[in-house]
Order: structure tokens, then sequence, then C-alpha cells
């Protein structure tokens, strides 16, 4: 009789304990699955592409080509259901392009340049914690540009492929990665390395050429 009410005591006081960590195993478990299994859904990219490293130019009659910087903001809508076979995204993008300081002749004729537009995008992305994804877009963009010479503005319809390669940034650092996931709801970060061609022309411009991006982005 003794010996049954030791037993009892001692599982009163340990049972709690055993719960608790039982309890804390289960919802680790179940967080680590989420987390290595989650499909992303949507994406946001922020790039940029300097002058000092495109091939890209933008042409008027009569004047020497001019450089351009590119600052863009993409986001992309990613349906679930084909991810087993490469992601699949469409998307919105914008983009701010302005004359470089390469030539100081030329660069006073434009004075600004925006674009809004859409892409499609495939990804070459087939197993978790890819490490490098390959991708391949093509875009279309509306340009509305500005000229120095009598203020004038015009319209300009530009398209083209893209070309990138992605770097995942989890991979360096899983529990970063996680944390992030779990306060932010972003499940994977890139840096992002791009080459994009486009091209489109109208009676008072010309867009030519091939430019290079590099920034990041976010899947959520």
């Amino acid at each position: 009789m003794k010996k049954f009410k030791l037993y009892l005591i001692c599982l009163f006081f340990l049972s709690p304990l055993s719960g608790f960590s039982a309890t804390e195993t289960s919802t680790f478990d179940l967080g680590d699955l989420k987390y290595n299994h989650y499909k992303p859904q949507w994406g946001v990219e922020l790039n940029m592409s300097p002058y000092q490293i495109n091939n890209d130019l933008f042409e008027i009659p009569g004047n020497t080509p001019i450089w351009l910087n590119h600052y863009a903001i993409q986001i992309e809508f990613q349906p679930r259901f084909v991810q087993p076979y490469g992601v699949l995204g469409m998307g919105l993008l914008t983009a701010i392009h302005t004359p470089s300081s390469k030539d100081t002749g030329t660069r006073q004729e434009l004075v600004y340049s925006f674009s809004l537009g859409g892409e499609l995008r495939y990804q070459l992305c087939y197993f978790k914690n890819q490490f490098i994804v390959p991708n391949v877009a093509y875009s279309w963009e509306f340009w509305k540009y500005r000229l120095r010479n009598n203020n004038s503005s015009g319209n300009l319809i530009v398209q083209g492929p893209t070309i990138g390669a992605w770097l995942l940034l989890n991979f360096f650092d899983s529990e970063n990665g996680k944390d992030f996931f779990y306060d932010y709801g972003i499940a994977r970060t890139y840096l992002i390395f791009e080459a994009r061609l486009l091209k489109g022309s109208n009676v008072s411009a010309t867009m030519s050429g091939r430019a290079y991006y590099t920034g990041l982005r976010f899947e959520f």
C-alpha cells in the first residue's frame, strides 16, 4: 500500500513535466514540417541595373545613344498546383529609368522615363532548398518618357526575354531562415542575377540592347 501511494505521488509531480516536454517537441516538429514543405504563392522582387554594367541604349534620332539606370519593383503570383513541375509565375512590374552621367553631352536630352508592365516567368525549381534556381521570363512594358527638346513626351512599348539565376540565401543560414518565416511569413530569400533583352521603337525613340539586374527576391 505504501509503495502504491508513493507511485501516485511521483506520478502527480512528474506528469506535468513530461506533458510539457511532449507538447514542446510536437510543436517544434510541426513547425519544421511546415517550413520545409511550404510552397510560396507570392514573390516580391527589388532590383536595379546601373549603367556601368549595361549594354542597352535609349536612342533618339539625331542624337547619340543614352545609357540608362534602371530601378524596378515586381510582384508575382505563383499557383501552387503547378509547382511540382517547376514554379510558374505571372505578375506586374514597374520601374524608373534615369539617364546616366556616362556622357554629359547626351544625358540632358532625356529628362526621365518610367514604365509599367507584366511578366510571365518559369523557375526551374524542383526540390526543396535548391541552392541555384535558373529561370526564364518574357515581359511586356509600357514606357512613358519626356525629352528636354521642346518639352516633348512620348510612349514606347518594349518587350523581350529575361534569363536569370537566383541564389537561395536560406541555404547558408537555415536557422535564421526559419525565424524569418515564423516572424514575417517569408519562406525564401534569393540574391538575383538577371539579363533582360528588351526592344521597342516608335518614330521618336528606340530602345534596344541588354541590361543586367541584381537585387533581392522574397517569396511568401
